[in-house]
């Protein structure tokens, strides 16, 4: 008993169009993955970005970006990596600049005080302007009573 297969040429085209079809639909999904990791670079750019906005852009787009069903689990785990250290990095900015504006203030506070700055910037004090009531080392004047001495000829 032998087989044989006929195929129609309704068959034919079917298997043709399925293939096809196939393809076509898994360029279009590669595509638009190309598309997700363009993006998600471009947030990632921004989220390093040294501007604030541009930073919180960044990584807003780069949470929305994780919920696209384009993302596979290894790219939600990369890019919620890159924002954890995106976000770690501001904050570590943003305490340095809080302990910055802190110094600022204690100085000011200091200097309407009339208190020496005690802080850890004690060496670049010397940087700092002098106030015009503070006196500075070495141009104490003379006591009225004492003989003033020229220094180049050690005179009196």
């Amino acid at each position: 008993m032998s087989v044989s297969f006929r195929l129609t040429a309704l068959e034919v085209a079917t298997t043709v169009a399925a293939v096809g079809l196939g393809g076509f639909l898994t360029r279009i999904y590669f595509d638009a993955r190309d598309t997700w990791w363009k993006r998600a670079e471009w947030a990632m750019d921004k989220g390093t970005s040294a501007d604030d906005l541009e930073q919180k852009v960044g990584l807003a787009t780069m949470s929305k970006l994780l919920d696209s069903r384009l993302a596979t689990g290894k790219d939600a785990e990369l890019l919620g990596t890159a924002m954890r250290a995106i976000a770690d990095d501001a904050l570590e900015h943003a305490f340095e600049e809080l302990e910055r504006q802190a110094d600022l203030q204690d100085r000011a506070l200091d200097t309407a005080a009339g208190l020496p700055h005690h802080g850890q910037d004690d060496q670049d004090r010397d940087d700092e302007p002098v106030a015009d009531d503070e006196p500075v080392v070495g141009d104490e004047p003379a006591a009225a009573d004492e003989p003033v001495e020229d220094e180049q000829e050690g005179r009196r």
